[in-house]
């Protein structure tokens, strides 16, 4: 009886499985992929050595804020994608964690983008990482599109010391 049920069982979940599509449109495309300070007037990647301010989140996430711009013409319709995010701190191990995202239309330059990106420090208390330099390294997926791997290195600080309220807000000391 037991291998009724582990065919039928088995039978049935491989059905229930999509099919690989085997046209052309299948296959990964490239897509250029940045990684950019929080847009206020235009995106602006970051560079060697900017500050990122750190933010303690309501639920006590520490993150900086970003954005990040992608050319993925061939995603067309795509909306929702994924950054996988590598983390280095000075002497630090590394570590990594995915982040799904949702990825805009296409703006007048012709890039997507998302400026809702929280590139997380979690693992970290605050006082041990201010002045310390992170190398951030991102790659995301937009469909079947794969993106380079953008990678930036920031100093952390935390000279607002900002802590987000439960409404999203920002209360910060200046």
């Amino acid at each position: 009886m037991r291998k009724i049920i582990f065919v039928f069982t088995t039978t049935l979940l491989a059905s229930a499985c999509p099919k690989q599509d085997s046209t052309p449109d299948a296959t990964p495309c490239p897509m250029d992929i940045e990684l950019g300070a929080e847009r206020v007037e235009g995106f602006e990647a970051f560079t060697t050595g900017e500050s990122a301010e750190l933010t303690v989140g309501f639920q006590d996430f520490i993150y900086i804020s970003a954005s990040v711009r992608l050319s993925a013409d061939e995603a067309a319709g795509e909306d929702q994608g994924q950054l996988v995010f590598q983390i280095e701190i000075d002497a630090e191990d590394a570590y990594s964690f995915k982040q799904p995202f949702e990825a805009l239309d296409a703006e007048a330059d012709g890039w997507r983008y998302n400026d809702d990106i929280r590139v997380f420090f979690n693992q970290f208390p605050v006082p041990t990482i201010v002045g310390k330099e992170a190398t951030i390294t991102a790659r995301g997926s937009l469909g079947n599109c794969i993106g380079l791997t953008s990678s930036a290195r920031v100093t952390l600080v935390d000279e607002k010391q900002c802590i987000e309220q439960p409404d999203g807000s920002l209360l910060c000391d200046e």
